[in-house]
């Protein structure tokens, strides 16, 4: 069991708004809304920071993040994040904050990176075709991004911001998760149902 009257409760939907909930039920029988937060559209993803006090969120058709501050709930800043940014993941040591961006059909797309201290654009780095998910290596070392449309994943070295070895795993790649006990990459297939196994050292696959 969790007591939610100990915390608040963010909301994203179609407007073009955060909404802030206090769970605490008040005695009219309603749940209050503490904060509304501004947004220039509604947003796509997000991702928060390791010690909770920002929220970054993609704004796709204006190519922008949000950041917004979870103290007083206030938007601090909207960064350029590239063409079409979907989805959004920070670095598990906080280093950087990565976005996807998805291009039109048949075109290269690529992930941007984003100086969450400075909240500035920090690079970016073309990968491949299609939609892309995120997911970084234990030490923060690598970011894996998925490209949809050419059934590969992407090794970027993200101390270099570049791209260092492109994985082809086959068929749809869907969604993608990093073991830190395995030192291993396993990215699902949409199409065949499987999953590669890829190693952390190598970036080859090992399996199925």
């Amino acid at each position: 069991m969790q007591d939610l009257n100990g915390y608040y409760i963010v909301l994203m939907n179609r407007e073009p708004n955060l909404y802030v909930i206090d769970p605490f039920v008040a005695l009219a029988g309603r749940t209050n809304v503490l904060a509304t937060v501004r947004l220039r559209e509604p947003g796509t993803d997000w991702a928060k920071s390791g010690d909770e006090k920002r929220l970054y969120v993609t704004l796709t058709k204006s190519g922008k993040v949000a950041a917004v501050e979870t103290e007083t709930f206030k938007l601090l800043s909207e960064v350029d994040a590239g063409e079409n940014p979907v989805r959004a993941a920070l670095q598990p040591d906080g280093g950087l904050l990565w976005v996807g961006n998805d291009a039109p059909e048949g075109k290269e797309g690529g992930v941007t990176a984003i100086d969450p201290a400075a909240l500035k654009k920090a690079g970016s780095v073309p990968t491949g075709k299609g939609h892309h998910e995120l997911a970084f290596s234990a030490d923060s070392r690598f970011l894996y991004a998925t490209n949809r449309a050419d059934g590969t994943v992407t090794v970027v070295d993200t101390r270099s911001r570049e791209a260092v070895r492109r994985i082809g795993t086959g068929g749809v790649p869907i969604s993608l998760a990093y073991s830190g006990l395995s030192r291993s990459l396993y990215v699902a297939d949409a199409q065949s149902g499987a999953v590669s196994v890829v190693d952390g050292k190598t970036h080859e696959v090992v399996g199925k």
